[in-house]
């Protein structure tokens, strides 16, 4: 037979909230031993689901906005320099290549997030790897305007 549980509710601030809204947590104590577990309120968890969600597709749509706008500021840089060079054979000796040319969509594709920075004052970072577009450099943009991306430098490292 399974124990008896007692259940209690408390309120407890911030958790499983970073906006400091108090959420509901209802823990069950098994009334032989005294040990508790938390109660999923489904009410709270679905609510919790939908507003990490929201966040989710905001960041989405996030990342797709500064892969664009990397893009849109190396294409051109890709088309004429990047994707010409030499490449060394085992005789020792040199040979040329040339990589297709990209679309600013198929630039933007190529690029994976890296790391995000907020070093505050609306100073936004965002680096990707470059899919071996620019030859394992690190690519960047970085706001001055926060998330409105109006003021941004696009970059390279490495």
């Amino acid at each position: 037979t399974p124990p008896e549980w007692r259940v209690e509710t408390r309120d407890s601030i911030g958790a499983g909230a970073n906006d400091g809204t108090s959420v509901p947590l209802k823990w069950a104590h098994d009334a032989e031993t005294g040990a508790a577990r938390y109660i999923h309120d489904t009410e709270v968890v679905d609510e919790r689901h939908s507003r990490c969600g929201k966040r989710l597709a905001e960041a989405a749509e996030l990342d797709a906005s500064c892969r664009t706008l990397i893009a849109a500021d190396l294409l051109q840089s890709y088309n004429s320099e990047w994707r010409f060079g030499r490449v060394a054979k085992a005789d020792g000796a040199t040979e040329e290549f040339e990589k297709p040319a990209l679309t600013e969509t198929e630039l933007a594709a190529k690029l994976s997030p890296t790391s995000f920075q907020v070093t505050g004052g609306g100073l936004l970072g965002f680096w990707y790897s470059d899919g071996e577009v620019f030859w394992g450099h690190s690519v960047g943009l970085t706001s001055f305007d926060g998330l409105a991306l109006t003021n941004v430098l696009v970059g390279m490292f490495g």
